[in-house]
């Protein structure tokens, strides 16, 4: 009886045994800033110390879970298009835990780009009853007539040259 005992036993000792380390899950529920839920949100969790990464995404309900954790501290990243990134440093996921996390997710800013070409042959000055658009130049203003008595220069008759008045407003002329 004590040989069979013996080989009992050390048949027992001899098989190989496998390390069982309890593992995590973390759990929860995607929404944005109103309290909808976010369906397709990739979610991410990264090992701190091994760099171990477990992704899962969020079902149409915003609901997800990252199962099989090794305890540790992780890094939490959720993903979407059309919304900021999210990430969650240092949670601390022990053996056997289950952490619940509600995630917010803020709507990414729009950015618009708006390229304006302006070609200036596509640009034509049109005249209409003989009025004159353009810059004056010093020599124009040198030839304008001076005021009687020295007091300058008469500046309506400016006006009348570039066709800003008709010539039927003769009555600025007299002053």
């Amino acid at each position: 009886m004590r040989v069979a005992a013996l080989m009992i036993l050390g048949v027992v000792v001899h098989l190989p045994v496998q390390a069982q380390t309890p593992t995590s899950e973390l759990t929860g529920l995607a929404v944005d800033a109103t309290g909808g839920v976010v369906p397709g949100v990739v979610m991410t969790a990264s090992h701190e110390e091994t760099g171990i990464r477990t992704v899962a995404s969020t079902n149409e309900r915003g609901l997800f879970r990252l199962a099989g954790l090794t305890p540790g501290v992780y890094r939490l990243i959720a993903q979407k298009p059309g919304f900021r990134e999210l990430t969650i440093e240092g949670l601390q996921v022990q053996a056997a835990q289950r952490l619940d996390r509600t995630i917010r997710l803020d709507v990414a800013e729009v950015e618009y780009e708006v390229t304006v070409t302006a070609d200036t042959n596509d640009i034509q000055a049109v005249s209409t009853h003989g009025v004159r658009g353009g810059a004056v130049t010093e020599l124009e203003i040198s030839s304008l007539p001076v005021i009687a008595g020295g007091r300058g220069r008469n500046f309506r008759s400016l006006l009348f040259s570039l066709g800003a008045l008709p010539q039927s407003a003769r009555w600025l002329r007299s002053r």
